[in-house]
């Protein structure tokens, strides 16, 4: 699947993530106009995992102006932003849960669900928010990637200890929701046999 954010292209390797760009999803507006901010990206990888990615882009445009990540290292600001995102977004996927289980269908299906094959629900939009919000809840299958693309005039030992700055930042705040937190870029992928991303 490939999915368009900030001028990247992600790529999505099928046979491993089931994605929703969360922000477009049919959910989201309600939320939204509640007061809860999302995320880009919710994937599940390999049924064992499910994946918050928030994407920001700051590769200039406009190369004579000044670097917009000068001041970041000194700023709590940027970091409880994109904090406030992840937490909204796990908020978001017990909200959803609750409104299915309005549903008797639904709880008709969690009776049966241990006899009941994977295979035949995976492509439904309902059973992705079922398995997010159960991985979710585990601190040890929920991870958080902040794909972060910094402007190329800053060196490469700079990326890196901007990123380790980013990360040790994120898991103080976000300690209670996750045990995995990764800051990547087209220059320091993750998912690599999984997940393309290309400037477009």
């Amino acid at each position: 699947m490939q999915l368009k954010e900030s001028a990247l292209l992600f790529d999505f390797e099928d046979t491993d993530w089931i994605v929703k760009k969360y922000d477009a999803h049919r959910y989201y507006k309600p939320l939204s106009g509640a007061g809860l901010k999302g995320v880009d990206f919710i994937g599940i990888f390999q049924q064992k995992k499910v994946v918050f990615i928030e994407v920001k882009n700051f590769r200039a445009k406009h190369p004579t102006r000044k670097e917009p990540f000068s001041v970041l290292a000194e700023t709590k600001q940027f970091i409880t932003k994109v904090a406030d995102k992840f937490e909204d977004t796990f908020v978001a996927t017990t909200t959803i849960k609750a409104f299915l289980q309005k549903k008797w269908w639904y709880r008709l299906f969690l009776k049966f669900e241990s006899k009941l094959s994977p295979s035949l629900f995976l492509n439904r939009d309902w059973y992705f928010w079922h398995i997010a919000h159960r991985l979710a809840n585990d601190k040890g299958k929920m991870e958080f990637v902040l794909w972060l693309e910094i402007e190329e005039r800053i060196s490469a030992k700079g990326k890196v200890e901007l990123g380790q700055h980013i990360d040790n930042m994120l898991e103080a705040q976000l300690v209670e929701f996750t045990e995995n937190i990764r800051v990547a870029s087209i220059t320091q992928p993750i998912y690599t046999s999984s997940l393309k991303v290309t400037v477009f």
